[in-house]
């Protein structure tokens, strides 16, 4: 019994293992079928369409970013963490360590990042960094910490 159990487990390894390298032959036949470089310039492209191109580029890549790791934007019931969208961190708002003490404010917005400012100074925080429960806003330091960032202490 136990001798065809293991035949078995070694079978199901040999048949993994084919399918990997089936997989492998297939993905580098369509990486083969990849057309050459397009000359830009022999393309009828109005004027403005490549920003708004890249502008589209990167709403997607946020919006699957954000379905990835289940962020939508606006308020929560939820009194566990969840992570912020960029569209909840909104200059003026407050921000929370994780015990839920306020350690300072949204004072600007740039890109991917809030600039955080508080008692002790100011710093860049990414987007990525935030989270939000009830209370709004969190950070997941404590407020010595973000202070001794701050202020340029380690």
């Amino acid at each position: 019994m136990i001798a065809r159990k293991q035949q078995r487990g070694g079978l199901m390894r040999i048949v993994h293992a084919a399918m990997g390298a089936a997989a492998m032959m297939f993905a580098g036949m369509a990486v083969a079928q990849v057309p050459g470089p397009i000359n830009p310039s022999t393309l009828d492209i109005p004027a403005g369409a490549a920003e708004n191109r890249n502008l589209d580029i990167e709403r997607d890549y946020r919006k699957l970013r954000d379905d990835v790791f289940k962020r939508k934007p606006g308020p929560t019931s939820s009194s566990s963490p969840i992570p912020a969208s960029p569209e909840d961190i909104v200059e003026g708002s407050e921000v929370r360590d994780k015990r839920g003490v306020v350690v300072g404010t949204v004072e600007r917005i740039g890109k991917d990042f809030a600039v955080l400012s508080g008692a002790a100074g100011r710093v860049e925080v990414d987007f990525n960094s935030f989270a939000k429960n009830r209370l709004g806003l969190l950070i997941n330091m404590r407020k010595d910490q973000l202070e001794a960032m701050m202020s340029g202490r380690r």
